[in-house]
């Protein structure tokens, strides 16, 4: 049974310890994307618990708790995407639409300034449930689910400029669901 939430924990890196409450998102939602800039995060898409897909995307000031706000709306509602950011935008990768469909659409938002989402440029695998990373600089989303058979194809963009994801090699099997992925700078 799938569940959702609004919940948003935190921990503090520096030190251990147990997660502590952040705050709620705007709405409970599961499957859902997020990023940062190191000031504010940012999370986009996901299903609701009424079974439907969200376009909605809510932004906090990481710096402190609170609840998050409304930043803007994806350019369709989506479910089982990723996202990758640098210090100035949050790239949005993938995703199924509100009729199963997996899409190829990459879309961005300016992370420092509320807003709704822009055309990044396209991927090239039509997939979800991939998962991106990035250095800051080049954003790499690999694996997925083409709505029939997961992948192994990794692709790559310059997370500054906007244009179309290049191939940038292939995983050692396909995945799909996978957790997420983390980078060095």
């Amino acid at each position: 049974m799938a569940t959702w939430t609004n919940i948003i924990e935190y921990i503090t890196i520096a030190s251990t310890g147990n997660v502590a409450d952040f705050g709620d998102l705007t709405i409970q939602k599961n499957t859902i994307a997020s990023g940062e800039n190191g000031t504010r995060g940012v999370w986009g898409g996901g299903r609701t618990g009424g079974d439907a897909n969200s376009d909605v995307i809510d932004y906090v000031n990481i710096a402190s708790t609170g609840n998050a706000s409304d930043f803007g709306d994806l350019s369709e509602a989506l479910m089982d995407i990723s996202a990758c950011s640098d210090n100035t935008k949050t790239v949005f990768t993938g995703g199924q639409d509100t009729d199963g469909s997996p899409i190829n659409v990459l879309q961005y938002v300016n992370t420092d300034s509320t807003g709704n989402a822009s055309d990044f440029g396209d991927m090239l695998a039509t997939t979800y449930y991939g998962q991106a990373t990035s250095n800051g600089t080049r954003g790499v989303y690999g694996g997925g689910y083409t709505g029939s058979a997961a992948v192994n194809v990794i692709q790559y963009f310059i997370i500054a400029s906007l244009g179309n994801a290049s191939d940038f090699g292939d995983l050692s099997a396909t995945k799909n669901e996978m957790g997420g992925g983390v980078s060095g700078d």
